[in-house]
């Protein structure tokens, strides 16, 4: 394991406690984790736990993409690089980070740097001849036993099906799920989705597409906004149903 890599673990987990390694062999002064590839730490599978799920499944099917091509992002924290708004394409990833280009409307470009593990959903027209990783993620104990594996096991249960997907960063997608691995989940052959990133998984839901959305080149939609369309179309249905009772009664 590299210094960079060790970096990165410890981004991920600044927010655990962790011992210090008792050999100098293994942590850098970047690191405050034990991440030690000796066998110094008797402790060291206990206070190296991690999910490794959120970062390494995402930046192995990212670096199969074409540079140039077409790509949107949604991040964790609900901002979004789409083809909707701009023109969006992917540039290359580096040290678990994903690099894009972005043009807005005025033929302005700028490249902008995401860390692959604040990206809680993608599409691409490259996901399609993408692999997989497979059996590659830590579910002992943890994040990965707790959230990712028991969400992992149910959608690969309704591969076929037709799905509402919601993901951190107040974001839905719909689609047929068509893949799921370690750490993601794919929609449509086109859309991956960090099956870390997941809060909430709708079936057998009547596909409720907005206006905006029936060209399908807007292909992730706000929560809010899908909630709004859900409570208008309800209460049409309120109003039917009162007019039918009202005919009823005559």
């Amino acid at each position: 394991m590299n210094k960079c890599e060790k970096e990165l673990l410890c981004y991920k987990l600044k927010d655990l406690h962790c011992k210090k390694c008792c050999c100098d062999k293994c942590c850098d002064d970047c690191c405050d984790i034990c991440i030690c590839e000796y066998d110094c730490c008797d402790d060291k599978k206990e206070c190296c736990d991690f999910c490794d799920c959120c970062v390494k499944p995402m930046e192995h099917l990212l670096k199969q993409f074409t540079p140039g091509s077409p790509i949107d992002v949604i991040t964790d924290s609900g901002i979004e690089y789409t083809n909707w708004w701009y023109t969006v394409t992917f540039v290359c990833v580096y040290k678990s980070i994903l690099t894009i280009k972005v043009e807005d409307y005025y033929d302005y470009k700028y490249i902008v740097k995401i860390p692959i593990c604040h990206i809680s959903a993608i599409w691409s027209p490259e996901i399609s001849n993408a692999d997989l990783l497979e059996n590659e993620c830590k579910s002992k104990k943890g994040f990965c036993k707790c959230c990712e594996k028991p969400t992992r096991n149910q959608l690969g249960c309704y591969c076929g099906l037709n799905v509402w997907i919601c993901f951190q960063g107040y974001y839905c997608a719909y689609g047929e799920i068509t893949k799921v691995s370690d750490g993601i989940v794919i929609l449509d052959d086109d859309i991956a989705i960090s099956t870390c990133k997941i809060t909430s998984i709708e079936l057998e839901v009547p596909y409720y597409y907005m206006a905006e959305l029936e060209n399908k080149e807007k292909r992730f939609i706000k929560v809010d906004e899908l909630m709004d369309e859900r409570k208008k179309l309800a209460e049409k249905s309120k109003k039917r149903q009162k007019k039918r009772k009202k005919k009823m009664n005559r």
